[in-house]
């Protein structure tokens, strides 16, 4: 909730046209367990976590939706045809199971999984039709065009040492696509989005976060 509303700030002195809908509702609590490896573990209690409102049908650069409801993407992307649309299912959208997954996916233009996901996915990933980019850590990020084109994209400007990697694929995303909206060019979006993840990956504590804690 902190982090979302200092989104929200932040944006709010851009000159972007803003449009936002904040639900009321007790936010969940996460429990956050890091490794030696800064390799983590989350875990949810409760709450009100998943946006469950209605996307009004105007024009936006760009609309990603992550950990949501089915019925909630397929409203926002089918409303959403001029927009660059990325989804990302994440943990949540695998809970809601592969068909959805997957019906979801074909209406984006880029979905982008985790290495993780893509595994749980297996020979459904074949019948999503947009482009998909699978990230895996700090090995080769992996690009699917439509034509079911394969490229690898090595990860460069990791820290030697990873401190909390809560967060690296969210900022991941945000970069791709920030830089989509501007160039239009897949290639160097995921570059970009590698630098957001390796920013994101070397502190401890949530990426938006003033003061957060550097433990090296």
């Amino acid at each position: 909730d902190l982090s979302s509303k200092r989104i929200l700030e932040k944006l709010s002195l851009s000159s972007m046209n803003l449009r936002y809908v904040v639900e009321n509702g007790s936010g969940a609590e996460a429990l956050v367990m890091l490794d030696s490896h800064g390799e983590r573990r989350i875990i949810s209690l409760g709450g009100h976590a998943l946006f469950r409102g209605v996307i009004d049908e105007k024009k936006y650069s760009a609309i990603c939706v992550a950990d949501s409801f089915r019925e909630v993407a397929l409203d926002a992307f089918r409303k959403s045809a001029e927009s660059l649309k990325v989804y990302v299912p994440g943990g949540c959208g695998l809970y809601f199971g592969a068909d959805s997954v997957v019906e979801v996916a074909c209406l984006s233009d880029f979905t982008i999984l985790s290495e993780g996901e893509a595994e749980n996915l297996q020979t459904r990933i074949s019948e999503i039709s947009s482009n998909i980019i699978i990230t895996r850590g700090s090995a080769a990020t992996i690009w699917i065009d439509r034509n079911k084109n394969s490229r690898s994209f090595e990860v460069e400007g990791i820290a030697e040492e990873i401190l909390d990697t809560t967060g690296a694929g969210d900022a991941f995303a945000a970069g791709f696509i920030e830089k989509f909206t501007k160039c239009g060019d897949p290639v160097q979006s995921i570059n970009y989005g590698h630098k957001n993840a390796a920013e994101a990956v070397s502190a401890i504590g949530p990426n938006l976060v003033e003061g957060r804690k550097d433990l090296r």
